[in-house]
């Protein structure tokens, strides 16, 4: 188990100087690479980054199907399923 705390950047507010009190995210990973916390964390976040990016490019894929679809029913008369 890999445990990584980042003090959060946060806007100004008097409530928060009041308290005196720090924002953090925190994050956990199990792994069985012998990485520091750090370099895990980053790996997990470009790894987030690649899958996000896969997501929209079926969901783009998708909405240019349905495109392609359409037109070739509008052109032939054709209907596909």
């Amino acid at each position: 188990m890999v445990a990584v705390r980042q003090k959060k950047e946060i806007e100004y507010s008097p409530q928060q100087e009041l308290l005196n009190v720090e924002n953090y995210d925190y994050f956990c990973y199990a792994t069985t690479e012998n990485d520091t916390a750090w370099e895990t964390h980053k790996r997990y976040g470009q790894r987030a980054t690649s899958e996000t990016w896969a997501e929209e490019a079926k969901g783009q894929l998708g909405l240019l199907i349905e495109t392609l679809f359409g037109w070739i029913e509008e052109k032939t008369g054709i209907i596909t399923c």
